[in-house]
């Protein structure tokens, strides 16, 4: 199946809220890319090999976040585009940072 995906720049704090709002508008998955999720990894063995991880070789945001929203093909998601904006836009109203405008 063929997807159409669409990527939201936001803040650590809304990645949560901003994934609901694309499944609530018909997203049937998303996909989450968080510089929150590096802030704990170091330098080191992990998993039972004992593999030896370099977190600055691992591609990854530096802050911030971005959330994908994939949506079927059937799905005319340019309509979608200004009420996914507006939503993100309002998390402000309960004081989560939505990231940039």
């Amino acid at each position: 199946m063929d997807w159409t995906a669409i990527k939201v720049i936001t803040s650590s704090e809304a990645v949560e809220a901003v994934s609901y709002i694309l499944t609530d508008m018909g997203a049937q998955g998303v996909q989450i890319e968080d510089a929150a999720d590096f802030a704990n990894l170091h330098e080191g063995k992990y998993g039972d090999h004992g593999e030896f991880i370099d977190p600055s070789s691992i591609p990854h945001r530096k802050n911030g976040a971005a959330v994908s929203g994939y949506f079927p093909q059937n799905v005319f998601v340019p309509e979608l585009l200004p009420t996914i904006h507006q939503r993100v836009a309002k998390l402000r109203d309960y004081g989560l940072n939505p990231g940039r405008k």
